[in-house]
């Protein structure tokens, strides 16, 4: 007990400590990766376009890995899509 407070460790359902903290470490790291996207892409969140954030930052998250393939992903991208209108997009 410190500071009127009782400290319970619960270890998330995992088999070992060493495996929970781990996962907990990954959860701890991609929640403080979003908040940084956001904070640095974003001045201000709308709730209404919360998938969309999410959307946008597991994209980015997932091809962390091969920034050399961005401009030809991009190219690709808009070479192959059609337009989207504004009422689309804002939907």
């Amino acid at each position: 007990m410190s500071q009127g407070y009782y400290h319970h460790k619960i270890y998330a359902h995992a088999s070992r400590k060493e495996e929970s903290e781990r996962n907990l470490q990954w959860v701890n790291t991609l929640t403080s990766n979003l908040k940084r996207f956001l904070l640095s892409t974003y001045h201000g969140v709308n709730r209404k376009y919360h998938k969309a954030y999410l959307a946008e930052f597991a994209y980015g998250f997932n091809r962390r890995y091969w920034p050399h393939q961005a401009f030809d992903r991009l190219l690709y991208a808009c070479l192959n899509t059609k337009p989207v209108t504004l009422p689309v997009l804002k939907a």
